[in-house]
């Protein structure tokens, strides 16, 4: 049975999704997404779509503690002869295995992710595989396309295992959005989506993504942008204030981690503090300053949407900016703005 997988291997989170297809790849992932959103165990159990959501850290095992235990997470995998285990928590790892360049698709670190997700799935032979990058480097950097592609495609060994990559496919990340959005809509939506001019927000771990997409067939370049103001730069501002106004410092890991689990209580000199009125107002700053840069970006191209959909991990501490923030008639925010985008990569291979 044929398999077409998609990863969004991020700075923050490494998101999979994969489908086996009997040979009607897109009335599959229709099913699949249906069953796997089921109140019955059994359907989301036997659904063909399978997804998973991982802290995108990896590093070699030497970095990592207790790193040999059968109950820490990930798979060990080879790079470049040496023992990684991906993917794995921040917090769990020695040192910086780090990079928010452009240049991260190029590092051990992305190809140990890359490695991790296809042991998880756990299958000898991938059809299609589809990645996704942020809007600017799709757009500017088509080197970056061909590195993908480059390093993915082919024969991968891992442990105990060799896995095929026949095809790989590069799209820009939120385009996945506007696909996941339409495969979740019903008919009347669908419908006036595909008739709409759309803009797509993607707040992401390191940088905001933004596509403008007509009647779901072109992507005007001119309004796709990527800003920094996301949600590195909340957690950037929320440490120095904890940090300066409470003294209380928090390793960068460990505040993603906290984050990711919601939870909002740490300790300091005087006990315990809850930073969740802290993140909203760094929050909103944040958001404010991504949305001006969106909306003056529109302006100049003359585009006026009338639709956003809103998704990404910062899709919850966006929200209450973002329709005062573009001028849209109406925000939609995906019913899982975590994983939407990359069930969305997988419409491109259907």
């Amino acid at each position: 049975m044929p398999i077409v997988a998609a990863m969004d291997l991020g700075y923050s989170n490494a998101k999979l999704a994969w489908l086996h297809s009997s040979g009607a790849p897109l009335e599959d992932l229709y099913l699949g997404i249906r069953h796997s959103r089921s109140d019955d165990p059994d359907k989301r159990a036997a659904s063909a779509l399978k997804t998973r959501l991982f802290p995108a850290g990896a590093a070699p095992i030497d970095a990592l503690a207790d790193s040999r235990s059968e109950e820490m997470p990930g798979h060990i995998v080879k790079v470049n002869g040496e023992d990684w285990r991906a993917p794995v928590d921040f917090k769990d790892i020695q040192g910086n295995y780090r990079d928010f360049s452009s240049e991260y698709v190029k590092r051990d670190v992305w190809l140990a992710l890359l490695k991790g997700c296809l042991a998880e799935i756990g299958e000898p032979e991938i059809e299609t595989l589809v990645l996704g990058l942020p809007s600017n480097e799709y757009y500017n950097s088509p080197d970056l396309e061909k590195t993908i592609i480059g390093r993915a495609k082919g024969k991968h060994e891992l442990d105990g295992l060799t896995v095929n990559v026949k095809e790989v496919l590069v799209v820009p990340q939120p385009l996945g959005t506007f696909y996941g959005q339409l495969l979740s809509s019903d008919k009347e939506r669908a419908e006036f989506l595909l008739e709409s001019l759309v803009l797509v927000i993607d707040p992401g771990f390191y940088s905001c993504d933004v596509v403008l997409i007509n009647e779901g067939k072109r992507i005007y370049q001119d309004s796709s942008v990527s800003t920094p103001n996301s949600v590195k730069a909340i957690c950037d501002q929320l440490r120095a204030h904890l940090k300066e106004t409470h003294q209380i410092p928090i390793p960068e890991g460990r505040l993603e981690s906290q984050l990711r689990q919601g939870k909002y209580t740490v300790a300091g000199a005087k006990g315990l503090h809850n930073f969740k009125d802290d993140l909203k107002v760094i929050a909103k700053d944040v958001a404010t300053s991504a949305l001006d840069g969106i909306r003056s970006q529109l302006h100049s191209s003359g585009h006026e949407p009338n639709i956003a959909i809103l998704t990404g991990g910062g899709a919850d501490l966006f929200e209450p900016h973002v329709k005062e923030g573009t001028k849209v008639a109406a925000v939609y925010k995906t019913d899982d703005p975590v994983m939407m985008n990359v069930i969305g990569f997988l419409r491109a291979a259907c």
